[in-house]
């Protein structure tokens, strides 16, 4: 298996997971088993895909409500889970590198095109949040 960072193979798990292939539970074991993270990255890795299911219900909420309720391609739903998964529960990860992490993931996955709206919608609930805590 070639070297992968945390949240792409997060990314990949939760694609899965959403399509039917497995429980997360199962998903995340035989990856583990398979790559060569340091004990930092697996913690990351563990926490993202754990988090994005518990919190899914949520994280689909709140991006209906920046999205006025259209629906995202399914590669797309999954990688706004990811970033705001990180902006609004992780807080040792700062939200310029969720955002800017996920876009740079979703190049990677094919989905450059809605690269910038990502980065928009990033920026506005990064805009929110602070303007919630000041």
């Amino acid at each position: 298996m070639e070297f992968e960072k945390p949240r792409e193979i997060a990314l990949r798990l939760l694609r899965q997971h959403v399509a039917g292939e497995a429980y997360i539970e199962d998903l995340l074991e035989g990856t583990l088993r398979q790559t060569r993270l340091s004990a930092a990255d697996r913690g990351l890795l563990q926490e993202l895909a754990y988090g994005v299911v518990r919190w899914q219900a949520t994280l689909d909420w709140l991006i209906a409500q920046k999205t006025t309720g259209r629906a995202q391609k399914p590669t797309l739903q999954t990688l706004l889970r990811l970033a705001l998964y990180q902006m609004f529960w992780l807080s040792r990860i700062p939200d310029y590198a969720a955002v800017n992490e996920t876009v740079a993931l979703a190049k990677r996955s094919g989905c450059g095109p809605q690269s910038g709206f990502r980065c928009f919608l990033g920026k506005r609930f990064v805009e929110h949040e602070m303007r919630a805590t000041a």
